[in-house]
């Protein structure tokens, strides 16, 4: 603050030829004061008839005054400088009488220089400005934000968002002068995001999804209130523009020159997927397969079936075409083959049974009536050792599998005790036995389990002919000893 004083000085001075009454004197309110300020002086002096005063500013006449003029002498400060007030009483012969002087001392106002730029924006990319000001280190700066003093002083204010808006400067000196609004700064809010909207091109923007059956181009409408914008898909595309090949989330992230970001995204959906299928070659006739469509759409096979999936059962080539109403998607064609399931009818002999005929790469088993398989039965023939009813399974080189019904085969079974021939069957029969000549040497019929003798018969090799009666015919060998 400024130092205010009262100071009251009198001088008496008795010159040759004045009144020993003349007295030059004066009052005034500070003894030092700012650049700037005024200062008033009051006249106290005490002069003669015909005497005049004189007020002398840094030694130069600057007013008259009668000698009884009371007139306060206003005078505004200059820097840099102190001044000299003189009061001087002269006679009417223009000679010096008496006078007096006081010293006034004038302050200089506090200076600052600006060193940031004059006004500052906080934008999203430099959320704080720095004001820095050169100023007398030994003055006090106090900040003001839209009036209201901010609390901090010194040379350096770090403004922020909630900053915004119009600052000053007030410096005070250590003499008490002010120098009040020396510094404006404006900051300005740049962090105003930009506006967006994604949308088919073409189309009212704004939507979030899109169906379309082919490639589709996004457009992006913005709004940039400090443009240039920079543009980034999700894709790495750089461009407002971006064609959508595939279906997909896209988003696209905007950037301003502020360093303000904003982001969109859309749901795009292309076309529909399209059903794909394997052929199958490996199905056995009276197998069936699934053949099955992606699920939410309709549906047309070509075998004019309308459901999502269907069961297969006949060869042929197979398609579906999905639709969703407004796209339409076909599939590939599924090749569905079965393979003949191998045959079984058997031919039964004598003491045998065996397939009528079978595929190469074929495998059998063989199995009693009470389907136990039979070891070692693993031909497409099969010689039995005893009367019963037997059946064959088949498998395919396809892996595709028949079993075949259970036939009987009949067979008499021959053993020979000494010279005994013994014979068992279930069946009636008519046995011969015929020597190497072609001679038949005995005959006789059975009905079953029998035994012939062979006493009679020299030593040698016989042929033995069974023939039941549905006239199946069966030949073994047979030695006599």
């Amino acid at each position: 603050m400024k130092q205010i004083k009262t100071l009251l000085l009198l001088l008496l001075i008795t010159a040759s030829g004045a009144s020993a009454q003349s007295i030059a004197a004066f009052s005034y309110s500070q003894t030092s004061v700012c650049a700037g300020d005024t200062f008033i002086i009051t006249n106290l002096s005490t002069t003669d008839t015909g005497e005049y005063l004189i007020w002398d500013f840094d030694s130069t006449h600057v007013t008259v005054l009668s000698g009884n003029d009371t007139t306060p002498f206003v005078i505004v400060g200059l820097y840099p400088d102190s001044t000299i007030i003189t009061l001087s009483i002269y006679d009417s012969t223009n000679t010096f009488v008496t006078g007096t002087s006081a010293t006034i001392y004038i302050h200089p106002l506090p200076t600052i220089a600006v060193v940031t730029p004059t006004n500052g924006m906080i934008t999203c990319s430099n959320p704080s400005i720095p004001i820095v000001i050169d100023a007398d280190t030994l003055s006090t700066i106090s900040w003001y934000i839209n009036g209201i003093n901010t609390g901090t002083t010194g040379l350096a204010f770090s403004a922020v968002m909630s900053d915004t808006g119009h600052f000053h400067l007030v410096a005070t000196s250590i003499f008490g002068c002010v120098s009040n609004n020396a510094y404006e700064y404006s900051i300005v809010d740049g962090t105003a995001l930009p506006t967006m909207a994604l949308g088919i091109c073409g189309q009212a923007l704004g939507g979030d999804t899109s169906v379309s059956c082919f490639a589709t181009d996004i457009c992006a409408s913005v709004n940039d209130p400090y443009p240039p914008t920079n543009y980034v898909w999700s894709t790495g595309a750089t461009t407002a523009t971006f064609t959508a090949l595939t279906s997909g989330l896209y988003t696209l992230t905007v950037t301003n020159a502020n360093g303000c970001i904003v982001t969109d995204t859309m749901q795009i959906f292309i076309g529909l997927p399209t059903p794909t299928f394997a052929s199958v070659d490996t199905l056995c006739t009276g197998e069936t397969i699934s053949l099955s469509a992606p699920s939410g759409y309709s549906y047309l096979w070509t075998n004019g079936q309308v459901t999502q999936s269907i069961i297969v059962g006949v060869p042929g080539n197979y398609e579906v075409e999905i639709s969703n109403g407004i796209c339409s998607a076909t599939s590939n064609t599924a090749v569905i083959d079965f393979h003949a399931l191998p045959e079984t009818n058997l031919i039964v002999e004598p003491c045998l049974i065996k397939l009528a005929s079978f595929e190469p790469g074929a495998t059998f088993q063989w199995y009693d009536q009470m389907s136990n398989p039979i070891i070692g039965a693993t031909g497409p023939l099969h010689s039995v050792t005893a009367p019963g009813y037997f059946l064959v399974q088949v498998t395919s080189a396809f892996g595709c599998v028949s079993t075949s019904l259970a036939l009987p085969v009949q067979c008499v079974v021959i053993s020979s005790i000494g010279d005994l021939l013994q014979m068992q069957s279930d069946k009636p029969y008519t046995m011969s036995i015929i020597d190497m000549m072609g001679r038949v040497v005995k005959n006789a019929r059975y009905d079953g389990d029998a035994t012939m003798s062979m006493q009679e018969l020299i030593p040698g090799i016989y042929i033995v002919r069974i023939v039941y009666d549905d006239g199946k015919v069966s030949v073994q060998k047979i030695q006599k000893f």
